[in-house]
């Protein structure tokens, strides 16, 4: 795994009492390739609320245009004429921000979703005052799924019989769906270890630290990438 050390901060994150008790914003990203350092772009966001018992609130999707072509249809089915007329990023990520504010931000392979929110927000520069996300990666506990052959989303979630068809979206590699097939693995953390979830929780810089970074990186150019590439 590539050095994460500014982002993606190694010390365990001291909850506030109102991330703790307002629960969890599970997200996915679907995008227009694998590599944001090479300049790929998110189509694609949305984000699963749950309570901090683990109990669904609510969900929000949109498609997103990447301005630029996709490369990846085949692996989500999102082409260019659906996002032609969506929302920028600049455009969707006031509600995006909205959505994770005092709560625990949750992904599955967290890294990759995190290293394209990363370039995105780098692009259009946004305030300087973001906040520290307190972040959880389900792939952090993948390893204790018994049974389980690797800790790919849908290997853990054939082995918990969590069936993606059966989850709002359009299946496998729908940022909806997936969102709903990571915020069910949550739940199954939450029910058998509990406690490693909060020892698991680690803290994406924002503000300053994060935008000083970033600006030091030519995004499209494959110059620095401390973000890993995707675990499809």
């Amino acid at each position: 795994m590539r050095s994460c050390r500014l982002f993606w901060g190694p010390e365990q994150t001291a909850l506030s009492p109102s991330a703790a008790e307002r629960g969890y914003a599970v997200f996915d990203f679907e995008t227009t390739g694998l590599s944001w350092a090479e300049g790929d772009r998110v189509v694609q966001v949305a984000v699963v609320h749950l309570s901090s018992e683990g109990l669904f609130e609510s969900e929000w999707e949109s498609l997103v245009n990447p301005q630029r072509g996709i490369t990846s249809t085949e692996i989500h089915g999102i082409t260019e004429e659906l996002v032609a007329s969506a929302p920028t990023f600049p455009q969707v990520w006031p509600r995006l921000l909205s959505a994770f504010n005092n709560r625990i931000v949750v992904a599955h392979n967290a890294s990759f979703d995190l290293g394209f929110l990363w370039s995105e927000l780098a692009r259009f520069n946004p305030p300087a005052d973001l906040p520290r996300l307190p972040v959880f990666d389900t792939l952090r506990l993948a390893h204790l799924v018994e049974g389980a052959p690797n800790r790919r989303q849908r290997s853990l979630a054939a082995t918990l019989g969590i069936d993606p068809l059966a989850k709002p979206g359009r299946g496998p590699h729908d940022a909806l769906t997936d969102a709903h097939v990571a915020s069910d693995i949550l739940r199954h953390y939450l029910n058998e270890w509990p406690h490693l979830v909060n020892k698991g929780i680690r803290t994406f810089p924002g503000g300053g630290t994060m935008l000083k970074s970033a600006n030091r990186t030519t995004i499209g150019t494959g110059a620095e990438k401390p973000f890993p590439e995707r675990v499809i």
